[in-house]
């Protein structure tokens, strides 16, 4: 099941997120994007054909193992592939790693920092991927440990990136090591199999029976309360969209901020701290601010 929740403020959203326990959350500053790699973003841009994203991808890893110890101390091993893509994603460049955390206000924060529309907070569920996973790859045991599933999962994830395994499947991992940025954000990557179709497509092969499609039609449930009813439908979906109305971004902030989750925490150095800045521009909300300017408007001549 997919749901687009669009709940009436904050608070409910706030109120909600005790629900949904042992999720991968992603924030997204638009509701209306979809969720895209910035790899498969990139090709698209720029006329790529899917059919050579793994190999302009290994070429892309290639050139930056060469030329990284240039730049950093202590470079992961050449066989930890994963660990690489991840350094290539911190650094801005293009990946088929898709940024999660395991935190829903973190996630909340990424949506709404600088959102000038309704953002939203994506939630997969962690234990549909990893049951999806089990089929798929044929696993034999059902009492697997979290840091057995990681291992697992990075095994799928090398094997991936080396050609062996391209079934549309999407898996959560983590790099073994994880750098700074990563562990403040309580971050994870959710990583698409088949790099030659999108990631909602592989999503969809892996939580809807092959229908990405499902994503344009969500089942929608607007709410100003929390019902027994709607937290079952919460509990039952595999991927939830929320909904953040613009209207109620300044308050999310002032309580994420209550948190201690900034801008100056989530990046940690002096540029975080900069980052955070653009906070004290946002005098009031978008739609507090659209509608001084509509009653002013209907007061003039």
């Amino acid at each position: 099941m997919f749901l687009i929740l669009k709940p009436a403020s904050w608070t409910l959203i706030s109120d909600l997120a005790q629900y949904i326990p042992r999720r991968a959350f992603r924030g997204q500053a638009d509701s209306s994007w979809n969720l895209e790699t910035t790899i498969f973003r990139g090709a698209g841009q720029y006329g790529c054909p899917p059919d050579l994203l793994s190999n302009r991808e290994s070429w892309m890893l290639r050139q930056f193992k060469r030329r990284a110890h240039h730049y950093i101390n202590d470079p992961p091993s050449t066989e930890q592939k994963l660990e690489w893509l991840a350094l290539i994603q911190h650094y801005g460049g293009p990946t088929r790693l898709l940024d999660f955390s395991h935190s829903f206000y973190v996630a909340a924060f990424f949506a709404i920092e600088r959102a000038i529309r309704d953002a939203a907070v994506w939630a997969v569920k962690l234990s549909a991927i990893e049951e999806a996973v089990k089929k798929k790859t044929k696993h034999e045991s059902d009492l697997l440990r979290i840091d057995q599933i990681n291992s697992s999962h990075l095994q799928i994830a090398e094997s991936c990136l080396s050609g062996n395994f391209t079934d549309k499947l999407v898996i959560n991992v983590e790099p073994e090591r994880l750098n700074e940025r990563l562990s403040i954000q309580q971050g994870l990557f959710l990583f698409p199999c088949d790099g030659s179709s999108s990631f909602e497509q592989n999503l969809a092969a892996t939580l809807f029976e092959s229908q990405p499609e499902i994503f344009q039609r969500g089942e929608e449930i607007k709410f100003s309360e929390i019902t027994a009813k709607l937290i079952v439908s919460v509990s039952e979906a595999n991927v939830i969209k929320i909904i953040v109305p613009r209207g109620s971004h300044r308050s999310a902030l002032d309580e994420l901020a209550k948190m201690n989750i900034t801008s100056a925490t989530l990046f940690p150095g002096l540029d975080g701290f900069a980052r955070s800045l653009l906070f004290h521009l946002r005098v009031r909300d978008i739609d507090e601010e659209f509608d001084l300017r509509w009653s002013k408007l209907k007061r003039s001549p």
